[in-house]
């Protein structure tokens, strides 16, 4: 049997049907089919990505608008459903912003609401979130901003966000000082971090 051209039995011996499946196999057969098949989210056209974040409702920052990267906006788009289902919770607040770049966040609940403040009765309610921020993303104000909106979206109702903050590691490394004298530096990893909401630096 032609492979390429498969019509139903009850007509195969017809000649006008075959010439008309040879016609169309010869036409249609080098398609590219990717662009009939949006929802397979890792091959389809980059120009379609807005409009599947969109239908997704995953658009602006609630994902698409803080992603780097094409296979980060493609992430986002793959991750949506599930990040709809699980939102509200400390696991929908990582895995949103591990999908787009941030590998590493560090959640604190039940904090007061200034660093070294007095405790209240709301304390149980608040939390902040630190996350890891790659050395070549900058991490500048309006950044920090969208950040601290894109968290808010994945939070429930009734926790109150008080703070986000970035830090990055310090990994060790060797100085040269001249071609003679080299100087080992030992460096441990330390948080760097700043506060997206109350203008503030951690050490």
């Amino acid at each position: 049997m032609d492979d390429k051209n498969v019509i139903a039995s009850a007509i195969s011996d017809n000649e006008l049907a075959r010439a008309f499946s040879e016609m169309v196999a010869d036409r249609w057969d080098n398609w590219d089919l990717s662009e009939f098949l949006p929802y397979l989210v890792d091959t389809v056209a980059p120009s379609a990505l807005p409009y599947l974040a969109d239908q997704f409702d995953i658009d602006g920052l609630q994902g698409f608008g803080m992603a780097e990267t094409e296979q980060q906006q493609r992430d986002i788009i793959k991750k949506s459903i599930a990040l709809h289902k699980f939102i509200g919770t400390p696991w929908a607040i990582r895995e949103a912003c591990r999908t787009v770049g941030f590998p590493i966040v560090i959640l604190e609940e039940g904090v007061t609401a200034l660093p070294g403040g007095p405790e209240s009765p709301e304390d149980w309610a608040r939390f902040r979130v630190f996350v890891e921020a790659d050395d070549s993303r900058h991490i500048t104000a309006e950044e920090s901003r969208k950040i601290h909106l894109f968290v808010e979206f994945y939070k429930n109702e009734r926790s109150h966000l008080v703070e986000v903050g970035y830090y990055q590691r310090i990994e060790a490394s060797e100085i040269v000082f001249n071609t003679n004298d080299w100087l080992n530096v030992e460096v441990t990893t330390r948080r760097r971090a700043f506060s997206a909401g109350f203008n503030r630096g951690f050490k």
